[in-house]
């Protein structure tokens, strides 16, 4: 379908591209289906900013997020809602994981960059279960380097202290193991670079990562990607962070998603109304 044909997307569209942010709403009625969803994706991509699609339920955003990455799929992340209270200080945590990438994620963003055409489905509940403030985020990593000097039993501490699971065999993420001289990490959230002359990603891992670390005493031989179905590793890396996934448990280092959004991030709401009763629950 090439929305661009049809005159009421294009006033959609022209509307956006002249409302400066903070200036006022755009309504748009008598939509049925996905179709706002398609719209919604298309409005990104034609605008190249990012958009948070409000919807009522946790329920109501999984469908989105469906319907979104059937129309588009790259560039859709979810913000994941836990139904109860969180878990603090569980690195296996696959929702706060899941939450902690679009955090960190968010805070790679370059305007005019393929991540600027991010939309991002949520529930109002997600909206306000609190985050860490991204510069907690970044501060929290723990940075190793081939050729660096670590002790392995910093390594080990550092995991332990960040809610990681001390196991035999590493298969779930938030996970870690060591043999000796060689840790294992199942990495909920990572940023590396690969051994192969290419610059850093401008975005985290958006995939869990297991990598094995190799130490010759207390310096770090090698960082390589492992096969969890061998236990081989693969790829090698020259340096990674890892993020703790358990970070930002103080009032004073928590945030509010919408808090950290692009200047230029358009905000659209499914059933406005019904957003404002859920939100009252929760706020």
């Amino acid at each position: 379908m090439n929305l661009g044909r049809d005159k009421i997307v294009a006033e959609i569209i022209s509307r956006l591209k002249t409302v400066r942010p903070g200036e006022g709403a755009v309504k748009v009625e008598g939509t049925w289906g996905s179709f706002a969803h398609l719209l919604a994706t298309y409005i990104s991509e034609k605008l190249g900013r990012p958009i948070l699609y409000i919807c009522p339920h946790i329920d109501d955003a999984d469908k989105t997020a469906d319907d979104m990455h059937a129309f588009e799929g790259k560039t859709i992340e979810t913000l994941g809602a836990w139904e109860g209270e969180e878990d603090l200080a569980d690195a296996t945590d696959e929702i706060r994981a899941e939450r902690l990438k679009l955090v960190s994620r968010i805070s790679y963003l370059k305007s005019g960059s393929e991540g600027s055409k991010l939309v991002i489905p949520a529930s109002i509940q997600a909206l306000c279960q609190p985050i860490p403030k991204p510069h907690i985020l970044q501060e929290s990593c723990l940075k190793l380097q081939v050729d660096g000097q670590k002790r392995p039993e910093e390594v080990v501490e550092w995991l332990v202290d960040n809610g990681f699971e001390h196991v035999e065999r590493i298969d779930l993420p938030g996970q870690f193991a060591r043999r000796g001289g060689i840790v294992d990490i199942y990495a909920p959230l990572t940023v590396d670079k690969v051994l192969s002359g290419k610059e850093p990603p401008d975005t985290p891992s958006q995939n869990a990562q297991a990598i094995r670390i190799e130490f010759f005493g207390d310096t770090i031989e090698s960082i390589r990607e492992i096969n969890l179905d061998t236990q081989l590793s693969t790829q090698k890396i020259e340096n990674i962070n890892i993020f703790s996934v358990v970070c930002g448990t103080t009032r004073e280092e928590r945030e509010l998603f919408v808090n950290i959004l692009p200047q230029d991030c358009l905000i659209i709401f499914e059933e406005p109304t019904d957003c404002e009763e859920v939100a009252k629950l929760f706020l």
